[in-house]
């Protein structure tokens, strides 16, 4: 099954914050925003249900 996805928006400031981290984290392998997103939402989900 082929996921379905959904935009996003955010501030200007905060996506200027995450093109930062991607820049300064490379051992993390984020290569675009949506990847910085699902990573930072499974991290804040983690253990809920």
């Amino acid at each position: 099954m082929k996921a379905k996805y959904v935009n996003v928006s955010v501030p200007d400031k905060l996506a200027k914050t995450i093109d930062n981290y991607i820049k300064e984290h490379p051992e993390l392998d984020l290569r675009s925003r949506a990847q910085v997103v699902n990573f930072a939402l499974r991290l804040l989900f983690r253990g809920k249900k």
